[in-house]
């Protein structure tokens, strides 16, 4: 009996060591989240209204307008490498990637729904009709 308790004990804390949870995101067994500070998420459609730079990956700002002033374009970011990069850069991160997208039928069925594609070859933004796969969510990160 005396031996019981021991390996009781053991097995005991060694189910606790290896439930444990870890918060943050995991990817696989081996990779964890990066620390606190070296990401941050943004939302891909600002909500109606605002107009903040740096808020979302939506920039209201740098689209062109068009149509009357209640019903201007939104240009979402395409979910490409060199468009979601190019957005992270223009709010001071140095990369990025789309955790989620929005499908043709959820954002295109806006009048109002383009897409805002990062043209590396003349470093700028082009800007056209609705694709399927804009961003609906990304997070950028340092390096």
């Amino acid at each position: 009996m005396k031996s019981f308790l021991p390996v009781l004990l053991a097995t005991l804390a060694f189910a606790s060591i290896t439930s444990a949870q870890v918060s943050g995101d995991i990817r696989d067994g081996n990779h964890m989240a990066p620390p606190a500070g070296a990401f941050q998420d943004y939302p891909g459609a600002l909500e109606a209204g605002n107009y903040c730079t740096s808020c979302g990956f939506e920039n209201k700002t740098d689209a062109p307008i068009s149509g009357p002033a209640k019903a201007r374009n939104r240009f979402l970011v395409n979910n490409d490498r060199d468009s979601i990069n190019a957005r992270c850069r223009e709010l001071g991160w140095n990369r990025g990637e789309a955790l989620q997208w929005y499908s043709y039928e959820e954002w295109c069925r806006y009048k109002n729904a383009r897409t805002r594609i990062w043209d590396r070859n003349n470093r700028q933004w082009a800007f056209g009709a609705c694709r399927d796969g804009n961003v609906k969510l990304a997070r950028c990160f340092r390096r």
